[in-house]
């Protein structure tokens, strides 16, 4: 939720609106944060999928291959 948002419930609260549906507004909020979190569970899945592939794999990358990383076959004009 953003200031506006906030403003808007608040105000809500203290002096309810006819003209505003208080259940549809937050309705929405809600779905909208679902949303996000569901959004941010995905990102911190894919971030500890990748802790645990770079952990799995051999230590030093692609030095290991030496410092022209498999292109010692390409031709060179």
């Amino acid at each position: 939720m953003n200031i506006a948002d906030i403003t808007l419930f608040l105000g809500q609260l203290t002096a309810p609106r006819a003209d505003l549906d208080m259940e549809a507004f937050l309705s929405s909020k809600i779905a909208e944060v679902s949303l996000k979190i569901a959004a941010s569970q995905r990102f911190l899945n894919m971030l500890k999928a990748t802790k645990s592939a770079l952990e799995k794999a051999p230590h030093g990358g692609l030095e290991e291959k030496g410092h022209g990383a498999g292109n010692e076959n390409r031709t060179r004009n």
